[in-house]
């Protein structure tokens, strides 16, 4: 048996500190959107293997990028419907515990905490790339990512991004106050509601979309 002292575990923490490591964040695998304007149906790829294995859901078959893009009916030409990703609902009716993807809008970011530090579930954030409103288009510059961590010490948001080719460059992060600055405008995200939970989201759905 190995025994450490302080020093020791201390050691360790400095060294995750530095280098962005931390046991809160959550456990995605990456995967690249192979064709323009599959932000969406590659998170969802992302945010649905992540649950499925930190939480062990059951009774569904491997969901493909391309098998996803057509179930939320996205195009290269005009990327996602806001609430087609809904769509992949009928899908995992077979799902246990029960999963289900709810698009919302106009929430705070005390919600999207609430998911990632207290629910450990991945959430998939819309946001503006170019960080400024385009009034004659604006849903062409909303861009899907998977939040991973919220850090709330450090004040910090991680995030992979499908545009990413590789794993090393898709872990991004924003300091908190920028990356509101770039969701908040349309505070469009994608939350995931699993098993009795569900329960509980629904009442708190309805009291969110009251504060829009």
């Amino acid at each position: 048996m190995v025994l450490y002292t302080k020093t020791d575990l201390l050691a360790v923490y400095l060294s995750t500190q530095e280098l962005g490591l931390f046991l809160t964040r959550l456990e995605v695998k990456h995967y690249h959107q192979t064709k323009d304007l599959y932000c969406v149906p590659t998170a969802v790829k992302m945010a649905l293997d992540c649950v499925c294995k930190t939480h062990k859901v059951r009774g569904l078959n491997v969901f493909s990028i391309s098998r996803i893009a057509k179930i939320t009916s996205t195009t290269t030409i005009d990327g996602t419907p806001p609430r087609a990703v809904e769509n992949m609902n009928k899908h995992l009716l077979k799902a246990r515990p029960n999963l289900r993807f709810i698009y919302r809008e106009g929430s705070r970011f005390t919600e999207i905490d609430r998911e990632l530090n207290e629910r450990h579930l991945p959430v998939i954030a819309y946001l503006n790339p170019v960080q400024k409103y385009h009034p004659e288009r604006p849903y062409k510059l909303m861009h899907a990512v998977v939040l991973i961590e919220y850090d709330r010490d450090a004040h910090c948001v991680y995030f992979d991004d499908p545009e990413e080719e590789t794993e090393v460059t898709a872990v991004q992060n924003l300091e908190v106050g920028k990356f509101t600055k770039r969701w908040e405008w349309e505070k469009k995200w994608v939350q995931v509601l699993l098993g009795e939970d569900q329960t509980y989201i629904s009442g708190f759905l309805e009291q969110g979309e009251t504060k829009r």
